[in-house]
């Protein structure tokens, strides 16, 4: 009955959450470059190549969110945009950033009209229901994030109370659950999902001592794969899983397993963009260059546009201050059994994402939220466990041992 009440006052604390964030993206205004452009980028999948725009499309950005966004706009019949809406994404953007062409700041500014002015120039409105459409969607990968990452700390700390405090800094946070919760961008929030998926698949296989197994690099390798194809920074999920392959396996397996992992996430990556294998006339690895390309020039301009951030003025954001408390947790945590996996996600994650953030000095918050929920979330793992350890005074015990690997026992890592 206990139990029953528990999980009974999760699901409605969640739901209370959740009803919060969808009002919120019920009220707010639409942002009046990003969302109509994605919106227009969604009425046909990253699979049509037929036409130059759609391969420039599809060179931009990987397409999660293309695919999501194009199932529920079909489902929906949102897809087809009544007589009196316009994509104010034809204002030109789309010549200025992908033709080519020379890009000077006032030019490349017009682009960024508010919706409303653009609405009150054009005497036609954007396509509101379809883009609230997509904000459920993007609701709904948000939801995915903090579900994995209670999952991941109910799994550490197997305890349902705690496991939510540590989700508790991103689902407060501004960055994840005001700017990149419900607004459509450029796979943001299908990013932190993939990434919280992935971990949560990590830390599930090692605690049962099926870390380098089979299944585990299959499903593991995709869910890396899908973390690629949400946006680039993605590719440091499949890193963390290779790491983690040449450090838990043995023999050669230490040598094979990392790249069939690496294989399997591009197979997954290479299934969402066509545009990597079947580009007309292009190899895919000058797609792929294509693609870092656009990205470095996307990033020039928004450096011109914005504002170069320096490395001193990065330390505005409030998440540095956890960087030593997050490295100190994760050095005392070493020893703990399900360290390997969630130490090697966070490891990669935040490091890549601070060499990343340090190159294109870009200011803008949804860019560091891998970096934050890579900092925040390891360290409330570490600090709730060591403070558990502490108050117990003693080693908890595990309650199982699982099946024997290469010959060895290994430890489930569950507490009592």
């Amino acid at each position: 009955m206990r139990q029953a009440l528990s999980i009974t006052a999760l699901l409605a604390l969640f739901a209370l959450v959740m009803a919060a964030e969808v009002q919120e993206a019920l009220r707010r205004p639409l942002r009046g470059f990003d969302e109509p452009l994605w919106f227009m980028r969604s009425l046909v999948t990253p699979a049509d190549l037929s036409t130059a725009t759609y391969r420039r499309w599809a060179k931009d950005i990987p397409g999660v969110n293309r695919w999501a966004y194009y199932v529920t706009l079909k489902v929906t019949g949102l897809d087809r945009i009544p007589a009196d809406e316009m994509p104010c994404w034809s204002i030109g953007d789309e010549f200025i950033l992908f033709n080519g062409m020379p890009v000077n700041v006032p030019v490349y500014s017009k682009a960024f009209t508010t919706l409303p002015d653009w609405e009150a120039v054009q005497g036609r409105y954007a396509p509101r229901r379809g883009i609230m459409a997509m904000r459920m969607v993007d609701l709904g990968a948000y939801a995915v994030c903090i579900v994995s990452l209670w999952l991941t700390a109910w799994l550490v700390l197997r305890h349902k109370w705690l496991a939510a405090l540590t989700a508790t800094p991103l689902v407060l946070s501004p960055v994840l659950a005001r700017d990149l919760a419900f607004f459509v961008t450029s796979g943001d929030v299908f990013l932190l999902a993939s990434l919280s998926a992935t971990l949560a698949a990590m830390t599930f296989f090692h605690l049962r001592g099926r870390g380098t197994s089979s299944l585990s690099i299959l499903v593991v390798s995709i869910l890396g794969g899908l973390a690629a194809s949400s946006k680039h920074p993605g590719v440091l999920a499949v890193a963390a899983f290779a790491a983690y392959l040449a450090w838990q396996s043995r023999g050669w397996q230490r040598l094979v397993n990392p790249i069939g992992a690496v294989m399997i996430s591009l197979a997954t990556f290479a299934a969402i963009n066509p545009v990597f294998i079947f580009c007309p006339g292009e190899w895919p690895w000058n797609v792929c260059i294509d693609m870092m390309q656009r990205r470095a020039e996307v990033n020039r301009i928004q450096m011109s546009s914005y504002g170069v951030v320096t490395a001193t003025e990065m330390f505005k954001f409030f998440w540095w201050p956890f960087l030593p408390a997050g490295a100190y947790a994760l050095w005392a945590s070493r020893k703990e059994p399900w360290f390997p996996a969630v130490g090697c996600w966070a490891i990669f994650i935040i490091g890549g994402m601070l060499l990343g953030m340090m190159q294109i000095k870009v200011a803008t918050s949804r860019y560091v939220a891998p970096l934050e929920m890579a900092v925040f979330f390891p360290v409330a793992l570490c600090v709730i466990a060591l403070g558990r350890r502490h108050l117990a005074g003693a080693p908890e015990r595990c309650e199982c041992v699982s099946e024997a690997v290469d010959g060895k026992s290994e430890s489930c890592g569950r507490p009592v």
